[in-house]
């Protein structure tokens, strides 16, 4: 699995996590086998949809709150006393990785092969999400976005039981009726794309992974200008030890005469 041998490659699996605020994190979990969700403790609706929306802000987390904003109503003016969109922010990811990621999550309501379908808002195109179960179905997720909301559906039992298989469409159908009346009357707009992310024969290329495929070709010019240069020494070198040899033999012979 692709999620598993990435997270081989990280020094510190959890680093994002704590940036995050993973309430359960335990120093167990800094193992790859969380890339595909073997918490030690497991996770919490708040986790996931924290996370999620972290990918939504660009990689930039911000600590849930049940409160969005407090407005003082006076007689001709409105006060605001709180606005959660000010509250600091921690970067978690970079933005064209968080994009990136949120465009591979659509796929998974979009593509035949998706596992998300059930999760398609009605009059909302621009969603992305993410299936999950564990073992032995004991429970059954799904956590997605839309540029407005991100939510976490989980359905399981207190004391962890199989439950049924049908139960992985109804967290998707709980998913889709909840945000069909969050979104409800808000313009239809795509998640925003950063300026790190561009299109390029309709398809997405990072400024990073452009900027490392600038890098390999440099490496293989400057190889290739390497490999001629020891060409060309190695040969000017096997004439000049020629032209030495001969020489040499050549003031060998005349001192031999010489000598004769």
């Amino acid at each position: 699995m692709i999620a598993y041998k990435l997270a081989l490659k990280q020094p510190d699996i959890t680093a994002p996590l704590t940036k995050m605020r993973f309430i359960g994190l335990d120093y167990r979990d800094n193992n790859p086998i969380i890339s595909v969700g073997g918490f030690t403790r497991g996770v919490s609706n708040q986790d996931m949809t924290a996370a999620v929306a972290t990918l939504v802000n660009h990689g930039n987390y911000r600590e849930p709150t049940n409160v969005n904003k407090l407005v003082q109503h006076n007689d001709s003016t409105d006060q605001t006393l709180y606005d959660h969109a000010d509250d600091a922010a921690t970067k978690v990811f970079r933005d064209d990785g968080a994009y990136l990621t949120l465009d591979a999550m659509k796929s998974v309501l979009t593509d035949p092969q998706g596992t998300g379908a059930a999760a398609k808002v009605p009059g909302y195109r621009y969603v992305a999400g993410k299936t999950g179960t564990t073992d032995d179905r004991k429970d059954f997720w799904f956590t997605g976005a839309t540029p407005y909301y991100s939510i976490a559906v989980w359905i399981g039992d207190d004391t962890p039981s199989a439950q049924g298989q049908e139960i992985a469409t109804v967290t998707q159908q709980i998913f889709s009726q909840a945000m069909k009346q969050l979104v409800a009357n808000k313009p239809v707009v795509d998640f925003e794309r950063p300026s790190s992310v561009r299109v390029v024969k309709n398809q997405l290329i990072s400024q990073a992974s452009d900027q490392a495929k600038q890098l390999a070709t440099r490496q293989r010019q400057n190889a290739a200008v390497i490999a001629e240069q020891k060409t060309w020494l190695a040969n000017h070198f096997e004439s000049l030890q020629y032209k030495i040899s001969a020489g040499l033999t050549l003031l060998q012979k005349n001192n031999a005469n010489n000598r004769s």
